[in-house]
């Protein structure tokens, strides 16, 4: 029975040798007839007959079109001794555009021939009727507050565009974000609160993606909540509609007087595995920040904002003499204190007091901002006695009534008692030691103004050993440069990975000389998917954005949300209708992501 069996799988593996092979390759795209902004489904399928697996046809590079999404299928039958095999690749393309537009035939290489399939005429007009998949396109009145930003509304600074027109499911007023402070006006080193709030009134098929603020001239931490979380979810009835709202709060220091932007805030979701990305994205907030106030402003004025208790003590408060003490200050309370001057050291007689450490903390368990700042100054007391150290004094600020208030500690007793017997005396012994030292140290005067050299003999001469020793590394080098350029010659992914950086910059500063934005951002697509793919060692026009943020994000990779994003703004601007002003920036933005990519392994 085992034998019958061995010679049946034999005899199917061998099938192959004997058959002839047949392959076939076709594409379909539907609809072939539609209106801009709509996507439509590029289908293409191989077949064959005598063999185990198929490779991938060759894509062409889709210039008016967008690749938003793929996926593939594979079956394997069996008639008798024949194997068939069927693979089916689709890809899910975007037609920004109008016009008549024509994909060309893609091609399979197989067994020293080339398959390839007919060329697909593609119409995109505004009259084509909507795909079927995608009628609940239609774009459903405004947002219900002025506060809100439209999310799919031409987002400031992306080139105009629509991102209503790129969902299917969501309607126009079930996801809203808005960012709110607590204060439009403030003082230096006051903190403000902002909350950036999400409102989704649908369920989401992914967790969204949210990139904060950059919050230029701020300190900013996350701020939790008062039962100490750092998200708060609620519910929230807005025009008869029931949200979910999630909100997350950062503390904001202003660290210098002006006129300060809270810039947007971004947050972008997926309402499917193929669908593309919505992006909704706050506006910008407008704060002024005024400077300390000059009438009746001290002239220790420390920099502390807020309001603040303050207390002093000596540790311990009895010693004896040559012991080491501590001298601690505290100062506590709402603000924030990292900028607070520290006051200058105290001048005790018969103490010597040396620098402090200083130690800067912020509690924000209670959904408020409580800094804490302790200076410790350490002392070592010389001398016996009963001594007095006098109060500090602390100048703050305080917004709420704009006045500047003086804090002020108790004056500290502290009880100094002698050291041990004969500690003077040894010191003086030791210092009486010492000073013999000093004498032994002498000054060793040469005979002779200027010393000559006379020589050394020829086997110490670095000249000879130079001359022996020079014909080395010029044959390391030459090895060198005959392996790599056998191992260009002989590896081809390595060939791609070593040029890819190379390649990419140019393609780059070309790119960059375009003045008319719809070429410019093809240029820009085609450097960066040409680049990933070189390094990644697979065609061009398989690098989409799903690949890059798999490979990415199981790489580990920190990174992975920036180089995303680039390709979303370059795919928006790409299609943008109106003017687009942040082309120096996307340039600039995939230079750095070459340079990441180069410095880390993906």
């Amino acid at each position: 029975m085992t034998r019958l069996f061995l010679i049946a799988v034999a005899l199917i593996w061998a099938a192959p040798v004997f058959a002839s092979d047949d392959i076939s390759i076709r594409a379909t795209a539907s609809p072939d007839r539609l209106p801009p902004g709509y996507s439509f489904r590029l289908e293409i399928t191989v077949e064959g007959k005598g063999i185990h697996s198929l490779p991938d046809p060759n894509m062409p590079r889709l210039k008016s079109f967008d690749i938003t999404g793929r996926s593939s299928s594979q079956q394997v039958s069996m008639s008798g001794l024949s194997i068939t095999v069927s693979k089916t690749i689709a890809y899910r393309v975007l037609a920004p555009k109008e016009g008549k537009f024509q994909i060309p035939p893609i091609t399979l290489a197989y067994g020293g021939k080339t398959y390839k399939t007919d060329p697909i005429d593609i119409t995109v007009d505004s009259s084509a009727p909507i795909p079927q998949s995608q009628k609940r396109r239609a774009r459903q009145g405004g947002p219900p507050f002025s506060g809100f930003l439209d999310p799919f509304a031409a987002a400031p600074g992306a080139g105009g565009g629509s991102f209503f027109d790129r969902r299917s499911r969501i309607e126009n007023n079930d996801l809203m974000v808005k960012m709110d402070v607590d204060k439009k006006t403030a003082t230096l080193y006051e903190p403000i609160i902002a909350t950036f709030s999400f409102y989704r009134a649908v369920q989401l098929w992914e967790n969204p993606n949210f990139t904060k603020p950059e919050f230029e001239g701020f300190w900013a931490e996350s701020l939790p909540f008062e039962d100490g979380k750092n998200e708060q979810i609620t519910r929230e009835p807005i025009d008869g509609k029931n949200y979910i709202v999630t909100k997350v709060r950062y503390a904001l220091i202003p660290l210098s007087p002006g006129k300060k932007i809270v810039d947007q805030a971004t947050l972008s979701i997926s309402e499917g595995p193929w669908s593309e990305r919505i992006r909704l994205k706050t506006k910008p907030i407008p704060i002024e920040i005024r400077p300390f106030p000059e009438d009746g402003k001290p002239i220790n004025f420390s920099g502390a904002v807020g309001k603040y208790t303050i207390s002093s003590e000596a540790s311990p408060a009895t010693a004896k003499v040559n012991d080491g003490m501590t001298l601690r200050l505290t100062i506590k309370g709402e603000g924030y204190l990292k900028p607070a001057a520290v006051p200058l050291k105290p001048s005790i007689d018969g103490m010597e007091v040396y620098d402090p450490k200083v130690t800067d903390s912020v509690d924000k368990s209670g959904g408020s901002i409580v800094s804490t700042k302790i200076i410790e100054y350490p002392m070592i007391p010389r001398e016996e006695g009963k001594k007095r150290i006098n109060p500090f004094t602390v100048w703050t600020y305080d917004p709420d009534s704009g006045k500047y208030i003086l804090l002020k500690t108790s004056p500290i007793e502290i009880n100094i008692l002698a050291g041990p017997t004969g500690a003077k005396a040894a010191d003086v012994a030791t210092r009486s030691l010492i000073a013999p030292l000093k004498a032994d140290i002498l000054y060793i005067k040469p005979d002779k103004d200027i010393l000559e050299d006379f020589g050394a003999p020829l086997h110490k001469s670095w000249f000879l050993w130079a001359i022996l020793l020079a014909p080395f590394p010029v044959l390391a080098i030459g090895w060198a440069v005959a392996e790599r350029r056998k191992r260009f010659l002989t590896d081809k992914v390595y060939f791609r990975s070593y040029h890819a950086a190379k390649t990419a910059k140019a393609m780059l500063v070309e790119a960059g000389k375009i003045k008319e934005p719809a070429e410019f951002y093809a240029a820009l697509d085609k450097a960066v998917r040409g680049y990933l793919a070189d390094k990644w060692n697979l065609p061009a026009p398989s690098i989409t954005k799903q690949l890059v943020k798999k490979r990415l994000e199981r790489s580990g990779a920190e990174n992975s949300n920036g180089i995303v994003e680039l390709f979303e703004a370059v795919e928006i601007a790409r299609y943008a209708r109106h003017e687009i002003n942040n082309m120096s920036l996307h340039l600039k933005k995939a230079g750095e992501l070459i340079e990441w990519m180069e410095k880390h392994t993906v």
